[in-house]
């Protein structure tokens, strides 16, 4: 209980020796720690791919399956990631959260840093195109 009350106070009193980020929890860090030694315990028994948690080695896994376990409760739609399926599921709610600073475009996901638009080319826009969106669905 006393661990969980981080959350709520923001205390991260685990700090990285190498790089002084700070975490809630000693898990935290120690899985952290993995990233400055290299070393990558978990290995994928199919491709060699090696993690630093087992959680990212079972997500890799269902790459090499034909699962699809999460899916869209609008439509028959089902991905092999949850991260890809809230991305789908914006355009079921018409979400457009990622937006070009320059001309306004809209997007599922985070692809403005790639973004090319007129204004960036140097190029006027005309009136008559307005806002428009784009959706990007992996």
């Amino acid at each position: 209980m006393l661990t969980h009350q981080r959350v709520h106070t923001g205390e991260q009193p685990f700090r990285c020796c190498v790089c002084g980020k700070a975490f809630a929890y000693s898990s935290d860090l120690l899985a952290h720690e993995q990233v400055h030694t290299g070393k990558s315990p978990f290995t994928c028994s199919v491709c060699g791919k090696g993690f630093t948690q087992s959680s990212h080695l079972t997500e890799h896994q269902l790459v090499h399956s034909d699962q699809r376990p999460f899916k869209c409760p609008d439509c028959e739609k089902s991905f092999k990631n949850k991260k890809y399926l809230r991305t789908y599921q914006r355009l079921h709610s018409g979400e457009w959260p990622f937006n070009c600073s320059k001309c306004g475009m809209g997007f599922t996901r985070c692809l403005t840093f790639r973004h090319t638009c007129e204004f960036t080319l140097g190029r006027s826009r005309s009136p008559s195109l307005g806002v428009g969106r784009v959706h990007s669905v992996i």
